[in-house]
């Protein structure tokens, strides 16, 4: 791409090349925060599920009556979803947080003008600042299924308390 179609680039103000930058910068970091965020709220909600599976076992070790077993089962069930859930969460989830070092020096050190460089890194972070969305909103959905998940447990743990 020579000529004029390789120099439109130059036409673009490149003080709101900057601010574009800065701003997919920003808004990357922040994606960053909240994927790890997530990710604690995850494994707190992992631990409170060992802790409560750990509360169960001796329940239904002491308990002959079926259908009291048969209860303290069922309300192991959302436990067991929300364990499901909290770790299925903690996977790796793809996360776009370009310039990519390799791609950097193959693609954009190699161009004319160091503006062009500029422009064509703020277009790649603020594509990826687009597909980061879905990946976070999924992520977050099942930490709060999970949490959900363990708020049914907890009140069907102290049902059961008061019921046994």
């Amino acid at each position: 791409m020579r000529g004029i179609e390789s120099t439109w680039w130059k036409k673009v103000n490149m003080s709101n090349i900057d601010i574009a930058l800065d701003e997919a910068r920003r808004k990357l970091d922040f994606q960053a925060q909240q994927i790890d965020g997530l990710d604690t709220k995850s494994g707190i909600i992992l631990g409170a599920d060992g802790v409560l599976i750990a509360l169960f076992i001796p329940i239904i070790s002491t308990h002959s009556n079926l259908i009291n077993e048969i209860l303290v089962k069922i309300a192991l069930i959302p436990i067991f979803i929300s364990l499901v859930l909290s770790l299925v969460s903690l996977s790796n989830i793809k996360f776009n947080n370009p310039p990519n070092l390799n791609r950097l020096w193959s693609h954009y050190v190699p161009l004319e003008d160091s503006s062009e460089t500029k422009l064509e890194i703020t277009k790649a972070m603020i594509s990826a600042v687009s597909e980061n969305e879905k990946p976070i909103k999924v992520k977050s959905n099942l930490w709060r299924y999970s949490y959900i998940s363990l708020s049914i447990s907890i009140g069907m743990l102290l049902v059961l308390a008061f019921i046994l």
